[in-house]
């Protein structure tokens, strides 16, 4: 029997969770920067979907091969063309209109600043 896996989907048409290949790729398929990743387990993508995705794929958007990749060290230096007294901050829209989530990270401290939805 074929093992079940759950399919986390960051961007794309509606990101979710997804409990098939098919429906995953019905919300990635065509969807330029589309962000998603295969897990074993529903709690293991519902943690990853509360987080970024950037912690389990590539900066390119593709899926990496390593199911055990760790998010990036939070303690590692900033490069230096980056301005730690800045501010980061990041929308999305869930349709048009629709549910509004943005939120704004200190760039230095990594510590989030404000989030809303």
């Amino acid at each position: 029997m074929k093992k079940e896996k759950f399919y986390v989907v960051w961007s794309g048409v509606t990101p979710g969770i997804y409990s098939s290949w098919t429906d995953c790729q019905l919300q990635t398929k065509g969807s330029e920067g589309a962000k998603f990743k295969s897990f074993d387990t529903r709690e293991e993508a519902e943690k990853a979907f509360a987080s970024s995705p950037y912690h389990y794929i590539g900066r390119g958007g593709s899926p990496t091969r390593s199911a055990a990749r760790k998010p990036q060290d939070a303690d590692a230096p900033l490069p230096a063309a980056v301005v730690a007294n800045s501010l980061a901050v990041d929308a999305a829209c869930s349709g048009n209109p629709g549910a509004m989530e943005y939120r704004g990270v200190h760039v230095g401290s990594r510590q989030q600043v404000f989030h809303f939805g």
